[in-house]
């Protein structure tokens, strides 16, 4: 009698962890499913045809789980398998991985029941579905250390770091936007019922800023030589209207659930032009590693990857790490280490918390004491 058949869709890129999630899945099932994975060296003979092992055990499979990763989100052949499976009847639900969100999902496979595989908790969720289809009784109870066997960071269920925020000093963000977007950040703050104090909203001067909980916003429409010009020098100087302006945000780590869903509706409403510019400034008593071959060594085998140019690389986030500097005269000011980064996604979908946490998990950054005032 052949075993139920649970097909894992997923990108090629996604190989590596998949192969240890089916592992997992094989442990926990004891030898009652066959989870097919097409890359895993096993599901597909060699000398067979691929492309007719894939169909047939399409054909088989009562369950897929889709895995979606910001690369399987561009594959054509995850979203053929999925539409294969679900016009067969066969029970098909997507499942995010760390790195991608439910409210990115692609249609249409935003339409079907989701499910973020963040943690030991949906890890279990897997197994739940798969009893409730195959009227089995696997046991789901996969904990912490199972997730990060899978996937080499900790449980987002778990607190990886203690009070994690406090180790940032401040996000900065520059958003580079059609004209008027403080006069809708500021309308959005209104609407929150959040405090706002605007300096310059309305008047017609070069720059403005804003102050609301947690976050400042400071827009430049043309340049910083000057703060404002009055309507003389406008008409002496014959400057255009500029369409484009550009705003500086700072926000505060410790309201992030509060503006971070500001800042997505901000950026939704205005027309942003350019990819966003994030800075990360750590707090003072945080350091990185610096040495290469001891970088690469920290993040051998992990979710983190070197790019060519000496960038980093986090699912499909590029980012630069700068090492903190030590005043070398008495005069001189102490630079914290940063993680800078460019993106086109909402701030919310960036998953800030877990890339450093991961940083911290493989020692890239870690905490020293106290720095001394000089």
């Amino acid at each position: 009698m052949e075993k139920p058949v649970v097909f894992l869709s997923h990108a090629s890129a996604d190989k590596r962890q998949l192969l240890k999630l089916k592992a997992l899945l094989e442990r926990k099932a004891a030898g009652f499913l066959r989870f097919f994975l097409s890359s895993d060296g096993e599901s597909i003979p060699l000398g067979t045809s691929w492309h007719e092992r894939i169909v047939k055990a399409l054909r088989n499979a009562k369950l897929m789980f889709v895995f979606v990763s910001p690369e399987s989100a561009k594959s054509g052949w995850v979203f053929f398998e999925a539409g294969y499976a679900f016009s067969r009847g066969v029970r098909v639900v997507p499942l995010c991985l760390p790195g991608i969100t439910i409210s990115r999902l692609p249609s249409p496979l935003n339409l079907l029941q989701a499910q973020e595989l963040h943690s030991a908790k949906a890890l279990n969720e897997i197994i739940r579905v798969c009893n409730e289809v195959f009227d089995t009784h696997i046991a789901y109870d996969f904990t912490p250390k199972d997730f990060a066997e899978v996937f080499g960071s900790r449980d987002e269920g778990v607190k990886p770091l203690p009070e994690w925020e406090n180790l940032i000093n401040r996000i900065e963000l520059s958003v580079t936007a059609k004209t008027g977007s403080d006069v809708q950040f500021a309308a959005i703050c209104k609407a929150r019922k959040l405090d706002c104090k605007a300096d310059g909203l309305g008047e017609k001067r070069w720059s403005t800023a804003i102050v609301s909980s947690g976050i400042t916003l400071t827009t430049r429409r043309r340049s910083n030589r000057f703060d404002y010009l009055d309507d003389s020098k406008v008409e002496e100087e014959k400057e255009p209207v500029p369409e484009n302006e550009t705003s500086d945000v700072v926000v505060s780590p410790q309201l992030l659930h509060v503006t971070a869903p500001l800042l997505d509706e901000w950026a939704k409403r205005v027309r942003v032009v350019d990819p966003i510019k994030m800075k990360v400034v750590f707090a003072d008593s945080i350091r990185m590693e610096a040495e290469p071959h001891r970088l690469t060594t920290r993040i051998y085998g992990s979710e983190i990857s070197m790019n060519e140019d000496g960038s980093l690389r986090i699912w499909d986030l590029r980012f630069i790490l700068s090492n903190a500097v030590e005043p070398v005269y008495r005069d001189d000011s102490f630079v914290p280490a940063s993680l800078q980064m460019a993106f086109d996604r909402r701030f919310s979908d960036v998953s800030l918390r877990e890339i450093i946490t991961t940083l911290f998990e493989k020692r890239v950054l870690w905490v020293v004491g106290k720095r001394s005032k000089q």
